[in-house]
């Protein structure tokens, strides 16, 4: 970058050399134009070390999105297989539930076929019993 920087041209006036009250000020116009240029090569120093970081950060940046999408796609995969299981778990009290459900049906209709069947036999003794029979 700095084979591409050219020193400035400096305008020369015929009227600078004519009399001694200018000299003074030549080497003074010198010695700003030196600290101008040093000023842009630190400039340009700065900014080759800004450009040199950019082209580091850039090279970077790849392997950072990859790493990102496999922490994404980690995430959802993980987040999916919790839903998974939590849907497989209520499927599965449900299941239970009905399960529970269809016992205890069984268990209402027994009862009940036992009581009626107790029922009949208990109004037959109490009528028995009234009548004399036993």
């Amino acid at each position: 970058m700095m084979e591409n920087l050219k020193m400035p041209t400096e305008h020369v006036d015929e009227k600078s050399f004519d009399t001694g009250k200018n000299q003074d000020k030549a080497p003074k116009e010198k010695s700003e134009n030196i600290k101008l240029i040093e000023k842009v090569l630190e400039i340009e120093r700065q900014a080759d070390h800004i450009h040199e970081k950019a082209i580091q950060d850039a090279k970077g940046l790849p392997v950072k999105a990859e790493q990102d999408a496999a922490a994404m796609i980690d995430k959802a995969r993980k987040a999916a297989q919790d839903e998974a299981s939590r849907m497989v778990d209520q499927a599965k009290v449900q299941e239970q539930s009905a399960d529970i459900l269809d016992e205890s049906a069984k268990n209402i209709q027994h009862v009940e076929t036992l009581a009626s069947s107790n029922f009949n036999r208990a109004v037959s003794y109490v009528i028995a019993r009234v009548i004399g029979r036993e």
